[in-house]
């Protein structure tokens, strides 16, 4: 009788830990009348996963009048946000915001002396003082992306100098409307090369279609002798 109690409750014992510790297993049922098919747990599948449409529940927005990216990550997984990009502006892409020329008494357009820029393949150089001269060339980023951080990049001699930058945001249907999103001077140097970063502080956000957007530099000394100009490089976010 006494074994026959043992037994008993040892079977009781083993099938509620048989329960409380396996997982259940899961499958995948498709009813031929059915629109949705529901999987409990994850679902793999060794070959190709086709469908007329797919739809991911945890990338909703919420917003019928948002859609954002999707990006597959280092792990394959899909997920949604932004993903880094870089524009590089090269020396060779600034021009003068003012045209070497200016009038003459019988008001006719004639050059102005040595006030304009020298290319060597590397560098940008001011033949000679050039004061109230700037340099500009566009920002070219895709629409809805976010500038983050910006490097310039230059050298001097003769004597210590630095840079005045603005990021300038113009209305495409409006010439009266110009905003400087941000501008900043740079450090100082003399001979070595120097590269300034800066952080944005708050994401500049692009809107291609209804601005135009454009880098102006200027030295903060009005004196362009003995600079030279590499480039600057733009870390934005695309949305």
């Amino acid at each position: 009788m006494k074994n026959s109690i043992i037994l008993f409750w040892s079977v009781v014992f083993m099938a509620f830990y048989s329960n409380a510790q396996m997982p259940q297993s899961y499958s995948v049922t498709i009813t031929p009348n059915s629109t949705t098919a529901t999987v409990k747990g994850n679902f793999k599948a060794s070959g190709l996963v086709e469908a007329s449409s797919l739809k991911a529940a945890g990338l909703a927005t919420g917003n019928p009048f948002v859609a954002n990216p999707v990006y597959a990550n280092a792990n394959g997984d899909l997920i949604t946000g932004y993903k880094v990009g870089y524009l590089g502006i090269p020396a060779a892409a600034f021009h003068l915001s003012v045209h070497a020329y200016a009038y003459n008494t019988e008001n006719t357009l004639i050059p102005y002396g040595n006030d304009y820029l020298k290319y060597d393949g590397r560098n940008i150089t001011f033949i000679n003082n050039s004061p109230d001269r700037v340099i500009v060339a566009p920002i070219q980023v895709p629409h809805k992306s976010k500038l983050t951080s910006m490097k310039i990049s230059f050298s001097t001699y003769f004597d210590p100098k630095s840079l005045d930058v603005s990021i300038i945001q113009s209305n495409l249907l409006n010439v009266n409307d110009q905003t400087i999103l941000h501008s900043l001077t740079t450090a100082v140097t003399n001979t070595n090369q120097l590269v300034t970063e800066v952080i944005f502080p708050n994401s500049l956000e692009i809107d291609n279609q209804n601005y135009l957007y454009t880098i102006k530099i200027g030295s903060t000394s009005n004196n362009w002798a003995g600079v030279y100009f590499r480039g600057v490089v733009i870390e934005y976010h695309d949305f």
